[in-house]
């Protein structure tokens, strides 16, 4: 009965830690969501004009949505309670030899090194593909996006999209079936190592007592024989548990790489200006303008004067700079060269955010937001 009282107890305790366990892991991963999209708010758009700033943010977006924070958590959690199992079992066996206590550590830190060693090497290649990923998940959309499909289709692309992603999948999946291939033999060589430490810790045991055989009894052999294979087992938990938040907190690095960007990105003053009530003109003195990463200028020397009542029809081929111009007026970019004047003050001495509200702007690929109502009634029309 009182056997049967602790199994309770002890699932019972279980429960409740895995239980306050996972809400953690929750509540951690929202905030990291939170202050993810939070974070992106206060970028530019010349941020994601760049390739490694966009690559970063994948990342992050990636980390605050996987279970790296459960088990990170989780495994804290856990070291605790097999640490306190672990130096239990140090302490018996101690007491019979402090060989055996080195023996148990021998055994086990090979099991940490090659835990951590993958667990880099898991990361540097997922860091690694970053772009790669990004493309392929582009191209997989493409086959279920109602604006590319008819193009798809009409002009024959599906097999040549399909095998621009079937050859990035199948890259992926020879990387990784390389790395599994390089952790499971080294984990077999572990395994051996640890059973052979195990069997001559045995055997160590059983020799000793056997020299003092008068001292022993059978019982007692099989107890330190069995602490040492607890301990052992306690101590292999504890370095998986390290080596687990290790590679966690590296995949983690991505999200704070991520913060520390946006925090670069956010403007370095507070605005100067109260934003007027009425936009009385916008001027472009000596614009010019260049896209990140492009050598070639998209706008140079602009000067325009647009004042409040004219209507401005601004005519050119396609590149010439017309939709650069539109962004730059509404404070999408900021000029390379040159300045834009709102009111006769450099737009940039304004809050931006505010700033916009007085402002309305259509771009050419404007996007229709589905909503609830929409959705359904798109349903309905196709029964």
């Amino acid at each position: 009965r009182c056997l049967s009282d602790w199994s309770s107890d002890v699932c019972s305790s279980d429960l409740s830690m895995s239980f306050f366990k996972s809400v953690l892991a929750l509540k951690l991963a929202l905030n990291m969501q939170t202050d993810l999209i939070g974070g992106m708010s206060r970028l530019e758009m010349k941020d994601y004009d760049n390739p490694e700033i966009y690559n970063i943010i994948e990342r992050a977006r990636n980390e605050a949505q996987s279970n790296k924070p459960l088990l990170i958590v989780s495994g804290v959690c856990d070291i605790m309670s097999n640490l306190i199992t672990c130096f239990t079992f140090s302490v018996i066996l101690f007491m019979f030899s402090p060989l055996l206590v080195a023996a148990m550590f021998a055994i086990c830190i090979p099991y940490l090194i090659l835990n951590v060693y993958f667990g880099r090497a898991n990361f540097n290649l997922q860091y690694g593909r970053t772009h790669d990923q990004r493309a392929a998940g582009y191209l997989s959309s493409r086959f279920t996006d109602r604006r590319t499909l008819p193009e798809i289709i009409t002009r024959n692309l599906w097999s040549f999209l399909q095998n621009k992603w079937g050859a990035l999948a199948t890259k992926f999946m020879r990387q990784d079936i390389s790395l599994l291939k390089r952790r499971t033999v080294s984990e077999l060589a572990i395994i051996v190592f640890t059973y052979l430490g195990r069997g001559g810790a045995s055997l160590y045991i059983i020799l000793k007592c056997l020299l003092h055989f008068a001292d022993y009894t059978v019982g007692q052999i099989m107890m330190y024989i069995q602490s040492f294979s607890g301990a052992v087992s306690a101590l292999a938990q504890v370095m998986q548990q390290v080596s687990g938040i290790y590679e966690g907190s590296c995949f983690l690095q991505n999200y704070q790489q991520f913060l520390v960007v946006q925090k670069t990105s956010m403007p370095a003053t507070k605005p100067q200006r109260k934003v007027p009530e009425e936009i009385e003109s916008v001027e472009c003195r000596n614009v010019s303008f260049t896209y990140p990463g492009s050598s070639a200028c998209a706008l140079q020397d602009i000067n325009l004067v647009f004042k409040k009542g004219q209507s401005t029809l601004l005519v050119g081929r396609n590149g010439a700079g017309k939709t650069t111009l539109a962004r730059l007026l509404v404070g999408l970019y900021s000029p390379t060269e040159g300045q834009i004047l709102i009111n006769g003050h450099d737009m940039r001495e304004y809050d931006l955010a505010l700033l916009r509200e007085k402002m309305s702007i259509i771009f050419q690929d404007f996007v229709r937001y589905r909503s609830e109502e929409h959705t359904s009634e798109l349903q309905s029309l196709r029964h």
